[in-house]
């Protein structure tokens, strides 16, 4: 078995149990990719509805940070529209 304290995400997993831990968690989910492609998920008391909770928020991170990255491309973009009588 491999030593988990030597993974390159165990820094990353204490930090995030620790934050938990001083929460009232009432459900986790866990998605992880692994090298073959493949997604693994897990969870701790998440019903149905409470999956769908977790996964609205991921893609919300997501969006965010695409939105974040692409910031100077999409004013530009925007800025184009207006120019052209679009907006």
């Amino acid at each position: 078995m491999r030593d988990v304290k030597k993974l390159p995400y165990a820094g990353w997993l204490e930090e995030s149990i620790t934050l938990l831990a001083g929460q009232n968690v009432h459900s986790i989910g866990l998605a992880a990719r692994v090298n073959d492609g493949e997604v693994l998920t897990a969870y701790y008391q998440a019903d149905p509805a409470e999956k769908a909770l977790l996964a609205t928020h991921i893609q919300a991170d997501s969006l965010f940070e695409m939105t974040l990255a692409n910031a100077k491309l999409i004013v530009e973009a925007a800025e184009e529209e207006e120019d052209d009588g679009g907006i």
